[in-house]
């Protein structure tokens, strides 16, 4: 079974995907729910931003490539890109997402490795921000 999956991935080195999604939110601006800040020091106030509902929609594209090598795990290097509009246009952002990953898979089980840097960027500039990703997986079959 792992030498037709391994088949498989040879045969498809790279590949392409494209999704779309409503995206329905209570909380556009990503701001509080709180009016009044917390007592600090003695000193308190309030909040001018509260949370803001709206909707949007996400067109996302990505793609890989898959570098297969016989008897040693398998490599993948992916890209992503997602752009959200929202019927506030104060609330647009782009991510764009690079990875890697490992990853082995045989009858008894596998396992991947892998990292990711994303970048989002929003319309309002001073709200970006990077993110770096690390993941893990093992997986155990029970039964044949």
């Amino acid at each position: 079974m792992a030498q037709l999956r391994q088949g498989v991935l040879a045969r498809k080195p790279f590949g392409f995907g494209a999704g779309f999604s409503l995206v329905p939110s209570t909380n556009v601006n990503r701001a509080t729910e709180n009016t009044e800040a917390p007592e600090i020091n003695g000193l308190s106030g309030t909040i001018e931003e509260t949370s803001e509902s709206g909707v949007g929609a996400t067109l996302s594209l990505n793609t890989f490539r898959r570098f297969v090598r016989p008897g040693k795990p398998t490599a993948q290097i992916t890209l992503s890109l997602a752009l959200t509009g929202y019927t506030n246009p104060e609330y647009n952002r782009r991510t764009t997402t690079l990875g890697a990953s490992l990853f082995e898979q045989s009858a008894r089980g596998g396992w991947r490795l892998g990292g990711a840097i994303s970048d989002t960027l929003y319309s309002a500039e001073e709200d970006n921000n990077r993110r770096f990703i690390l993941n893990g997986l093992r997986q155990w079959r029970v039964s044949p």
